[in-house]
């Protein structure tokens, strides 16, 4: 007699993956938020001035909105995209030019910039979602011998 299987929940799995990455995206963030300062500041970056200036006004708005005090989704929104407009184009133009400071600590902090915003765009637009549904529907089955 054969065993009878459950069938895979979808919904279920998709709700427990979304979790893991909300989560890894809070551990890769604090963790490498104090690598990317650490290296700018021993690697004298001094053209990052306006990510910081980005990154304090996001900020500003942003613990007002997670107390409750003010929905301010629509600005953090806005400010996050543009924190991360301003962090790439400001990095690649470090490499491109050749600006001062350590050639590493600018690719390092490149890095940095597009993990987040693969992390901003999955967030907001949902990418890994799609990516599983166009996998699982353009996936065709195999023939093993």
């Amino acid at each position: 007699m054969a065993k009878r299987t459950k069938p895979i929940n979808v919904r279920r799995i998709q709700r427990h993956t979304n979790i893991i990455i909300v989560l890894m995206h809070f551990c890769w963030h604090h963790q490498t938020i104090p690598s990317v300062v650490l290296a700018g500041l021993i690697g004298n970056i001094s053209y990052e001035w306006p990510t910081i200036v980005s990154n304090t006004l996001l900020h500003t708005f942003m613990y007002p909105h997670f107390a409750g005090i003010w929905n301010a989704y629509p600005i953090l929104l806005v400010l996050g995209a543009w924190q991360l407009i301003v962090g790439l184009s400001f990095s690649v133009y470090a490499i491109i030019v050749g600006c001062d400071g350590s050639f590493y600590a600018q690719l390092w902090g490149l890095l940095m910039y597009i993990t987040y915003t693969i992390g901003y765009l999955n967030e907001h637009f949902h990418l890994i979602d799609r990516l599983i549904v166009f996998i699982s529907t353009t996936r065709h089955p195999s023939k093993t011998f």
